[in-house]
């Protein structure tokens, strides 16, 4: 990894210097909403309003903000920290995305598919999904349960920070030292304003005139996983890596009393599909680890912006949780197959085979793939386009959520519904 350069670091001081305006107008204007620097709870507040104002007033104390004849309470230390918290978390994402590091169920995903994924999984935008997946990846540094994130910013001022964060290079966040300068940039302003008032230095005014202070997470971040992973590809062995159940067992492998390793990732290594003389896939070489080449994502984004007809009506009923109240996601790529629709809840791969998984070569990668799934827990439902209806449907995930589910008692992993349903007899 390279130093940003001078016209890339000029553009990312001017960006952050802009984020940090935006962030405090969007946290006071937000807590300002909830009237946490108020003697009161407003009227109109619903209880779960209520109850979010009064974990922001016990934030703030906890910061430092003051009581104000034990009533009123000042906001600049919450302020401050709503609006770092929530611009940050959107900076780490995009880090994460541009690194190869922003995981969605095992695999690396862009702020791209972020945003077409960002529907199905309940997200306002990709920007939101985003976040979220940084925050489940890094708890230590993003608290699930701190108040400052249950606060929304506005559109007005949310956009303008998306905005802000897009339009920065790439290159931006592959190079080393950008952390860094992201917290010298964020106090930059606020440095320049304490110098000019004279006022005496104290704890609260040394960290933005001395910027001395990086973030501690910034700092491990940056050694766990550049010293850390060298010393990790040291002392993991092949095995460790291919038989290892998660990313926090190789974490505890590869560290040392006293250097936890906490903020190491592992990115699973290509290993590419290899074909047949005749364009078949070979069943010996499905891919072993849950790596997705690049084309292979572009196809299951191909895949969702153009659906068959089949599959764009099926997704109209099980979208929003239109079949037995269950959530699917479309084409999701697993073990670097490409599913029609996946439940995570259930471990469900659904296909809707048309003509083309008629031929024998068709059948045979289907086998080799319902294997791979059936190998990862996944069961694989088939129904065939011409007996796909919404009855059908339903019938076959209802049987295969069941707890009788034939399945789970004779070890196989692939359910075909292949005859349509006989008429109702008369009565």
């Amino acid at each position: 990894m390279q130093p940003l350069d001078k016209s890339l670091r000029n553009q990312l001081e001017r960006t952050v210097k802009q984020a940090r305006d935006i962030a405090e107008a969007a946290a006071e204007a937000a807590l300002g909403q909830l009237g946490v620097g108020e003697a009161a709870a407003f009227e109109h507040l619903s209880a779960d309003e209520k109850d979010l104002r009064r974990k922001l007033r016990v934030h703030g104390r906890q910061l430092g903000d003051a009581l104000n004849g034990g009533k009123v309470q000042s906001m600049d230390r919450l302020v401050e920290e709503v609006a770092y918290e929530h611009w940050h978390r959107m900076l780490f994402a995009r880090f994460l995305a541009e690194n190869d590091l922003l995981m969605y169920d095992g695999v690396a995903v862009t702020l791209e598919e972020c945003e077409e994924l960002a529907e199905e999984e309940e997200a306002n935008n990709g920007w939101e999904l985003a976040a979220r997946l940084a925050a489940k990846m890094l708890p230590q540094i993003f608290r699930p349960d701190s108040p400052a994130f249950q606060l929304q910013f506005a559109a007005n001022h949310q956009l303008p920070l998306e905005k802000l964060l897009a339009e920065l290079p790439g290159e931006v966040f592959t190079a080393s030292d950008s952390l860094g300068w992201v917290y010298q940039f964020w106090q930059a302003n606020n440095k320049e304003k304490i110098n000019k008032s004279e006022v005496k230095i104290g704890a609260r005014e040394l960290p933005a005139v001395t910027q001395l202070f990086t973030e501690p997470y910034m700092v491990s971040f940056l050694l766990d996983n550049s010293l850390g992973a060298w010393w990790a590809a040291r002392r993991l062995s092949e095995t460790d890596l291919k038989t290892s159940g998660s990313e926090e067992d190789l974490r505890q492998k590869a560290a040392i009393p006293g250097v936890p390793l906490e903020y190491l990732r592992f990115v699973p290594h290509p290993q590419p599909l290899s074909m047949n003389g005749e364009g078949g896939l070979k069943s010996q070489s499905i891919v072993a680890h849950n790596y997705v080449a690049p084309e292979k994502l572009e196809a299951a984004r191909q895949f969702r912006r153009e659906p068959t007809e089949k599959e764009a009506e099926v997704w109209g009923w099980l979208r929003n949780r239109g079949i037995l109240n269950l959530k699917w996601r479309r084409q999701q790529v697993i073990e670097g197959f490409i599913a029609d629709f996946y439940c995570a809840e259930h471990h469900l791969a659904l296909e809707i085979d048309g003509a083309v998984h008629s031929t024998d070569e068709a059948r045979e990668y289907d086998a080799v793939r319902d294997g791979v799934f059936a190998g990862k827990g996944i069961t694989t439902l088939r129904i065939k386009n011409s007996d796909c209806t919404r009855e059908n449907l339903e019938a076959l995930v209802k049987k295969a959520t069941s707890p009788l589910n034939p399945l789970s008692m004779n070890g196989e992993r692939t359910l075909n519904a292949e005859s349509k349903p006989h008429p109702p007899a008369d009565t």
